[in-house]
């Protein structure tokens, strides 16, 4: 779980959203310290082709 700004964020949920994009191929979603929030939410995306990077 990743807590930023108080609110509970769970990995999981943002990854199976971000999965349905018809140009991803996985992802990973995790939490990176911030100074503000305690933590920040951070998506790590791998296309189906990598001609389509930038355009998802």
């Amino acid at each position: 779980m990743i807590i930023s700004g108080g609110v509970n964020i769970y990995p999981q949920e943002t990854e199976d959203l971000i999965i349905t994009h018809p140009k991803v191929y996985d992802c990973a979603v995790i939490g990176v310290p911030n100074q503000e929030f305690g933590e920040e939410v951070k998506a790590v995306v791998q296309p189906i082709s990598w001609n389509d990077v930038g355009k998802i």
